[in-house]
């Protein structure tokens, strides 16, 4: 009997990351990313079942904490970075099939420097590339309730 590998810990992911119905692979590429965070390199399926690498999804691994999760219902990929010890902040991106690209459409940063309150921060894109910011002031109690 051989020994398990659970998902977060896989050398290999097989996902559709660009959702088109077709299984995507991330192999993983060591520990390259943001404070040693793990990095993959993306390759999407192509119509025909090949392979080729997807540059702009493979960025996603070396400049954000880690692997992106997939948020199927939104069509998201959504990542997470932590600027200082203090503030972290996560990104989501609409995959662009025309261009093999990534459009960002939402960024929420939390900022927990000061003891007594907790700042964030939410900017929001639209299609035609439009922001909206917000920025909302709790305290550790009420942002506590909040991410439960």
């Amino acid at each position: 009997e051989g020994s398990k590998i659970s998902a977060a810990k896989s050398p290999l992911i097989m996902k559709d990351f660009t959702f088109d119905g077709r299984k995507d692979i991330a192999v993983a590429t060591g520990n390259k990313g943001p404070k040693n965070s793990p990095t993959y390199d993306i390759y999407e399926q192509g119509e025909y079942g090949d392979f080729s690498q997807s540059y702009s999804l493979t960025e996603l691994t070396k400049n954000y904490m880690g692997m992106f999760r997939v948020d199927n219902k939104q069509k998201a990929l959504i990542v997470t970075n932590e600027v200082d010890c203090c503030t972290r902040i996560e990104e989501r991106y609409r995959y662009n099939h025309d261009e093999y690209s990534l459009v960002p459409f939402y960024s929420r940063s939390v900022d927990t420097s000061d003891e007594d309150k907790v700042v964030v921060t939410e900017t929001r894109t639209d299609r035609r590339g439009n922001e909206k910011t917000t920025t909302r002031t709790y305290t550790p109690a009420q942002w506590q309730r909040l991410n439960k």
